[in-house]
């Protein structure tokens, strides 16, 4: 089997629990497992996973579709329609929910982007492109939020995190 190179979703799944847990405390984080994994796409069975996580928090819950980018281009195909019929679920039983895109480039950019799902949903509907640029994410009014990860220390540890004080993603 090939080795992956550079960075995986799974790390700015971990980016976003730290954060979550760093600036909103003793919450609860469920990372959603991957469904199947044992049978593959063989199984008629295999229930698909309806989004990456969700965390709740003083009564609060929040839900996410994490998704990493290493180049200039996030296509909307990359979010399945499973995923955005659950968040839009999740959404109208009181839940935020949020497609989190995570632009990555080593040694420059660790940003992230929320876009709450109607207005992603209202994206994909009315974009004439398939795709969003670094233009879109940067300056659309779709996106929520836009914020940068640092390092921060916990207990003799560093973690990354993005800065969420003055949010109110949960």
């Amino acid at each position: 089997m090939a080795k992956r190179k550079g960075r995986q979703e799974i790390v700015s799944v971990n980016i976003l629990k730290n954060s979550l847990e760093y600036f909103y405390k003793n919450g609860e984080w469920i990372k959603i497992p991957d469904v199947g994994m044992n049978m593959g796409n063989q199984s008629r069975f295999v229930k698909k996973r309806p989004y990456d996580s969700q965390y709740s928090w003083e009564g609060n819950r929040a839900c996410f579709e994490v998704k990493l980018i290493k180049e200039k281009e996030f296509y909307f195909s990359d979010v399945k329609d499973h995923q955005v019929e659950n968040l839009s679920k999740a959404l109208k039983s009181g839940a935020n929910c949020y497609i989190v895109i995570n632009k990555f480039v080593p040694n420059e950019i660790d940003r992230f982007y929320f876009i709450d799902i109607d207005d992603f949903m209202h994206w994909q509907e009315t974009s004439h492109k398939n795709k969003l640029t670094d233009l879109d994410l940067d300056y659309n009014y779709h996106v929520a939020f836009k914020l940068d990860a640092y390092s921060v220390k916990i207990k003799e540890k560093r973690f990354k995190v993005i800065n969420l004080e003055k949010t109110y993603i949960v």
